[in-house]
């Protein structure tokens, strides 16, 4: 999703992961002191989408992964054991790191603190087991107010949906075959489709709609690369712009029965239009969203919990103080904390550890036997 590298010819896909954490950090961003008009916006567009195009972009990758890592190894096992080596090291260091924050974060902020303490320790022990998504979705669905602040650590729910996608597609890639991969996930798609796309729901939090439609758009890629690669700038915009549209309104606009299937191919579209790998990547304003897609992962792991800090930070000024500008402080202090801790987690947690892990490997490769 959020955290696999893309590969250099395919910048697009930075771009993708830019829209895709400012959907998440719109969705969520009534936390914070907003004006009128955002409220209105917030009502009529679903950020909460922005996960299905991570997704997608995850199964386009993940696809691509699976294909890599079976020609660099001999046999299925070795090759479904460098894709989980490649996914721990990409995933695990930042969301540790985080994670951690989140448990110190809920120490400092509320009261009693060692029950905040054990109740944010356990939301992070569900996101380290892959199983938060149906930990959370316990917390909303049948335990309400008895998990604490899921602001803290709750949006690892969709890494844990992530993980658990990956699992499904490297077992059935190396084990069943690459086109069987499409056939599962469409039909767990399918039989998801019947449930209504209720937040937090089993159904929601299991959904694989925008994964599916990442691995088709990978299959398609394969199959009709020189037409889908030699699509004109404009045509690519304009199939990114439908796909946004389409993900981002899917959940007002279409029926119950047809949402995740819209979400889907929303996502699809958008990442469709990536293929080409340079029709909205460039220019100032594409440098900038490279910038952003390249920390997105951290992004999405501190967001919420620096959300929190500045709503404490913004009560500790006295915000009444403020009250004509307090949406402006609240905006410039999370940009700015954002932009900082997503930079440090970015260079001094995600790729130390990729990178070790890689020197490591190319050691190993150049060793004789």
């Amino acid at each position: 999703m959020i955290a696999e590298v893309a590969p250099a010819k395919i910048r697009d896909i930075q771009v993708l992961r830019a829209l895709a954490i400012i959907a998440v950090i719109f969705q969520h961003y009534w936390r914070l002191p907003v004006p009128p008009a955002f409220q209105y916006l917030h009502s009529h567009v679903s950020g909460w989408t922005g996960v299905d195009i991570f997704l997608a972009i995850s199964g386009f990758l993940m696809c691509q992964a699976c294909v890599r890592y079976a020609e660099k190894t001999d046999g299925k096992v070795a090759a479904l054991k460098m894709f989980a080596e490649h996914r721990v090291r990409r995933l695990l260091p930042a969301l540790l790191c985080w994670n951690c924050f989140s448990i110190i974060l809920a120490a400092y902020l509320d009261d009693p603190p060692l029950r905040s303490v054990f109740l944010a320790t356990r939301g992070a022990l569900a996101a380290l087991f892959g199983v938060s998504n149906v930990y959370w979705s316990y917390c909303f669905q049948v335990a309400q107010g008895t998990c604490g602040n899921g602001d803290y650590n709750g949006v690892t729910w969709s890494l844990s949906l992530e993980w658990q996608l990956y699992a499904v597609l490297a077992l059935s890639f190396y084990f069943l075959g690459r086109y069987y991969v499409l056939g599962i996930l469409l039909v767990l798609t399918a039989v998801l489709s019947f449930f209504p796309a209720t937040m937090f729901s089993l159904p929601w939090v299991f959904r694989p709609a925008a994964f599916t439609a990442g691995c088709v758009v990978y299959f398609l890629g394969n199959t009709y690369a020189p037409g889908i690669r030699g699509l004109p700038v404009w045509g690519c915009r304009i199939v990114l712009g439908v796909g946004l549209v389409l993900c981002l309104i899917a959940p007002n606009v279409l029926p119950p029965h047809w949402i995740f299937w819209g979400m889907g191919a929303g996502a699809g579209l958008c990442m469709l239009s990536a293929l080409r790998g340079d029709s909205y990547s460039n220019g100032r304003l594409g440098s900038l969203a490279l910038w952003i897609g390249e920390r997105s992962y951290s992004i999405y792991l501190c967001h919420l919990p620096l959300m929190v800090l500045v709503v404490d930070i913004l009560k500790r000024l006295n915000a009444a103080a403020f009250a004509h500008g307090q949406t402006l402080i609240g905006f410039g202090l999370f940009s700015a904390l954002t932009i900082v801790c997503s930079s440090l987690s970015y260079h001094f947690v995600e790729q130390r550890f990729l990178h070790r892990g890689a020197g490591k490997r190319a050691v190993a490769e150049r060793l004789p036997g």
